[in-house]
C-alpha cells in the first residue's frame, strides 16, 4: 500500500530501491540556514565563535510508506543532466547529488561533462575524466562513461527524473528550467529529453516513479532540487560521496609537486575571498555599475574594506599558530592582499601563481586553463590546516563538504567576530 502525504507541493519524481519506509525530508532553503558541521565534531571557540552549527529542522516533511522494490540491477543507469542553470561549482553540485541517488539505487552513475563558466556550446565541455578522479568514483559506486551510457540506450531518454522547487508557485520556473535544459542537453550532449514533463499533481508524481523503477535508461533532471530530499543511510551516503567524488590525478600531481614550494611545505591556512562587487558590478551580466545594489555594496567595501576581514581571518591563523596564508581570489579582488600585507608579511601570503609559477611542463598547461586552475586552487584549499570560505559559494561548499567529510576545520567568513554583516551580504549580491 502506498501512501503520500502532502499539504502544499508533491514529491515529484522518484525511484527508489526499499523495503523500508522511505522518508524525504525538504528543508526550506534561506540564505542564513547555516551549515550543519565544520571541522571536528567538538565545538571549537574563537572568542565565542563556534565551527559548528545546527539547523532547526524545520521544513516540510514527505512520507511514502512501505514500498516494497526488488533489487535494481547495477547496469541500469543514471543520467545527471545539470549543465544548465550555474557555472561549474554548481554543476558538481549536480553530479554529486545525482551520485549520492545512484548509490541508494544501485544504479550505474554515467560520467557526463562539465561546461564551463559562462559558456553555452560545445567546445567548452570538459570531460568528467579531467575533472574528477574516475578510479576514486568506481571504488564507490558503477561508472559508466556517456559513450557507454549511448551504447545501451541511445540518445533518446524515455524516463527523467524530476524535483521542482519546493513551492507550487514556482512550478513556472521548473517548467521553463527544464526547456532550456532538454535545449541545451541536445546541443551539447546529443541527449534527447522528453518534450515534456507532466507533474501537475500526486497522481502524475506516483505514476512517474512507478513507470521509473524498472527502466534501465534513467535521467535525473536538474539534481541540485532533490538536495533536501533524504532517506535511511543517508548521511552516510553523503560522506561516502564526498570522500570519492576528488579531483583528476593531473590536479593531485600538480599540487604534490608543488606543495614544498606552497609555505615551504609548512602547515598554511587557505582563505576563499570572493565578493561580488568586481564580479557582477563591474564585469557580470547581471548587474551594473549603475545598479542601485551595486552603488551600495561598492560604498560597502570601500568602508569596510578589507581591512576588517583581514583581521578576522588573522585571528584564526595566530589562534592555530598557522603563519603562512593562502588567498584563493579571483583578479579582480586582489586588493584584499593589500590588507593581509598589512598583517602577514608577503613572503608569508601565496597566490596561484606564486605556488605553481615552477611546475613542469606536462602541467603547466594547468595554470593557462580558467577551470584547470580552479580545480588547482580547490585542492590546495582542501589540503589547508584550517579553511574558511564564504557561505554562499559552491566553490567553498564543495571543500567544505570535502573537509567535513574528514573531519577537518573549517569556518564560514560569516563565522568570524568582526566580519560586518556588510562585507557578508556581498557574497550574494
Amino acid at each position: 500500500m502506498r501512501s503520500l502525504h502532502s499539504k502544499h507541493v508533491a514529491i515529484f519524481g522518484i525511484t527508489a530501491s526499499m523495503t523500508t519506509t522511505f522518508v524525504f525530508v525538504f528543508s526550506t532553503l534561506s540564505p542564513g540556514n547555516p551549515r550543519e558541521f565544520h571541522g571536528t565534531a567538538e565545538y571549537d571557540v574563537i572568542d565565542g565563535m563556534t565551527n559548528k552549527e545546527g539547523g532547526d529542522g524545520s521544513g516540510l516533511r514527505w512520507e511514502n510508506q512501505g514500498l516494497q522494490m526488488a533489487t535494481v540491477d547495477p547496469k541500469k543507469y543514471l543520467l545527471p543532466i545539470g549543465i544548465s542553470g550555474g557555472g561549474p561549482g554548481f554543476q558538481f553540485k549536480h553530479f554529486k547529488i545525482a551520485a549520492k541517488f545512484a548509490l541508494y539505487l544501485n544504479r550505474t552513475i554515467v560520467m557526463t561533462p562539465f561546461l564551463r563558466h559562462r559558456h553555452r556550446t560545445r567546445e567548452y565541455l570538459v570531460p568528467f575524466q579531467r575533472t574528477f578522479d574516475e578510479t576514486r568514483l568506481a571504488e564507490l559506486l558503477p561508472v559508466a562513461t556517456q559513450e557507454e551510457y549511448t551504447a545501451q540506450c541511445g540518445h533518446e531518454v524515455a524516463a527523467v527524473l524530476a524535483a521542482p522547487h519546493l513551492s507550487v508557485h514556482e512550478i513556472g520556473t521548473f517548467i521553463h528550467r527544464y526547456r532550456v535544459t532538454r535545449n541545451m542537453s541536445a546541443t551539447l550532449l546529443d541527449v534527447i529529453l522528453p518534450k515534456e514533463l507532466k507533474i501537475q499533481s500526486e497522481s502524475d508524481a506516483i505514476a512517474l516513479f512507478d513507470s521509473s523503477v524498472t527502466t534501465k535508461c534513467l535521467a535525473m533532471h536538474y539534481p541540485y532540487n532533490f538536495k533536501n530530499w533524504t532517506f535511511p543511510g543517508d548521511s552516510d551516503l553523503t560522506l561516502n560521496v564526498n570522500r570519492h567524488v576528488k579531483r583528476a590525478p593531473p590536479i593531485q600531481a600538480a599540487i604534490a609537486y608543488a606543495r614544498q614550494a606552497l609555505c615551504d611545505g609548512k602547515p598554511y591556512l587557505a582563505f576563499h575571498w570572493r565578493n561580488k562587487t568586481g564580479e557582477q558590478c563591474d564585469i557580470g551580466n547581471r548587474a551594473a555599475w549603475n545598479d542601485p545594489r551595486c552603488a551600495g555594496a561598492i560604498e560597502n567595501m570601500r568602508q569596510y574594506g578589507g581591512d576588517k576581514v583581514a583581521a578576522a581571518v588573522y585571528n584564526v591563523m595566530r589562534k592555530y599558530q598557522i603563519s603562512c596564508l593562502y588567498i584563493s581570489y579571483v583578479p579582480y579582488s586582489e586588493a584584499i592582499v593589500t590588507s593581509f600585507a598589512k598583517i602577514v608579511p608577503s613572503t608569508r601570503i601565496y597566490n596561484a601563481l606564486k605556488t605553481f609559477q615552477s611546475l613542469p611542463d606536462n602541467l603547466s598547461p594547468l595554470m593557462k586553463d580558467d577551470f584547470m586552475l580552479s580545480l588547482l586552487e580547490q585542492e590546495v584549499c582542501y589540503r589547508a590546516e584550517v579553511f574558511i570560505g564564504v557561505q554562499y559559494s559552491n566553490w567553498s561548499e564543495f571543500i567544505f563538504d570535502e573537509r567535513d567529510a574528514d573531519g577537518a576545520i573549517s569556518y564560514h567568513l560569516d563565522q568570524l567576530p568582526g566580519v560586518p554583516e556588510e562585507i557578508v551580504r556581498l557574497e550574494y549580491l
